[in-house]
């Protein structure tokens, strides 16, 4: 195997600089867009999702809508869903969501009932008052989105409703430091929330049902009409109520953005197939790495060859330090890209987007990556283009 060493040691220097350059700078741009794709895709799932603190399952309920944001389902149709199976629920979250506008910056204002933050979110007050439904003109923002509003206790806000004509003036009676989602968005009592988005006070945008540890999980699957094969998604499933000529049907998700995207025709397959697509294009950049690695160190590889090294024996050694330096690459990247989402810190809607990979597309990404990089690699020809 010393024939691989001889033949590495040959390449140049610089090329070898220059080739490993050009794969970080390619392999950050694939996975970066590949990864922001990703995370838009999902961000709905973190949106709508309850962050309990204590021990059980739950299960959000929503309409069949296109978006949290235009979700409206009666608290009576989930109580008559429900009404089975009280025994394996511990309490029932619900909560408004909405969208609106705030200094001409839209945002998500989130009407919930305060004892939930108490009973099921940990949270402190970083500044102003706690969490009191008597403060009824008032608002109490999360810390990140305080800071890109750059507001505090004590401030006038005036938020114009996306479902309302009427404008409302609020002021900060604290900022709160609470787990996600709720840290990107403004809190108001739940009364106040309906009448942001504009609905009865009988309505709600999700529900959250939390089970009590030991629910019958058969006869829930049951009640919702969610088939067993779904049992293990319900953690992280939605139920979406949908209303058919007067009666109420419920029809399980995989996850909130399944629902809500497919609303809009964009499937998740559509996602796979854009990402797929993404990859393939921008992994002809690879190809052309490979084929640079070659022509770069074309005539050092020739004399190598005259020497008594075989052709293929000199691709084979070059294509093992090509995929080693891709590799590292890859892996380089994937640890930078945390402090890449730091720098950038892209946001929509107030809520922050974590650039992350799925295991999956990281698969494909680097299997379509590899592919055309040997490619570039064996379609360039050395002593026969010399002759």
């Amino acid at each position: 195997m010393t024939w691989i060493m001889v033949v590495i040691r040959s390449l140049s220097t610089r090329s070898i600089a220059l080739v490993f350059a050009s794969l970080i700078l390619l392999t950050m741009v694939l996975l970066l867009d590949v990864g922001f794709m990703t995370s838009l895709y999902n961000i709905y799932d973190d949106l709508i999702a309850l962050r309990v603190d204590l021990h059980g399952k739950t299960i959000t309920i929503s309409s069949y809508s296109l978006a949290p944001f235009t979700s409206v389902i009666r608290i009576s149709d989930v109580e008559k869903l429900l009404k089975d199976i009280s025994n394996d629920v511990e309490d029932v979250v619900y909560e408004v969501v909405t969208l609106a506008n705030i200094n001409g910056r839209n945002v998500i204002v989130r009407g919930i009932d305060f004892n939930t933050l108490d009973k099921y979110l940990k949270y402190n007050v970083v500044e102003g008052v706690d969490f009191n439904e008597k403060y009824v003109a008032h608002a109490w923002i999360g810390v990140e989105l305080a800071r890109r509003l750059e507001v505090k206790v004590g401030d006038i806000i005036t938020l114009s409703s996306f479902f309302s004509k009427t404008t409302f003036t609020l002021a900060i009676a604290g900022v709160i430091n609470i787990t996600k989602p709720y840290c990107y968005e403004l809190i108001v009592p739940y009364e106040l929330g309906l009448k942001i988005r504009n609905i009865g006070r009988d309505k709600a945008s999700i529900a959250i049902v939390i089970l009590k540890p030991q629910a019958n999980i058969t006869r829930l699957l049951y009640k919702l009409g969610v088939r067993k094969q779904y049992a293990p998604l319900l953690e992280r499933a939605i139920v979406a109520l949908k209303y058919v000529k007067g009666e109420v049907r419920s029809t399980i998700y995989e996850r909130a953005s399944e629902l809500y995207l497919m609303r809009l025709g964009i499937h998740r397959d559509v996602l796979v197939i854009t990402t797929i697509a993404l990859g393939f294009i921008l992994s002809i950049g690879y190809h052309i790495i490979g084929q640079l690695v070659m022509l770069l160190n074309r005539d050092r590889l020739i004399i190598l060859h005259e020497q008594g090294l075989s052709i293929m024996r000199v691709k084979v050694a070059v294509i093992i330090m090509v995929t080693l330096l891709m590799l590292i690459s890859f892996s380089l990247t994937q640890t930078l890209l945390p402090l890449i989402n730091e720098l950038t810190d892209p946001h929509i809607i107030g809520h922050r987007i974590n650039i992350k990979l799925e295991t999956s597309t990281l698969s494909i990404t680097t299997m379509f990556a590899l592919l055309f990089l040997l490619t570039g690699i064996l379609v360039v020809k050395l002593y026969e283009e010399y002759e």
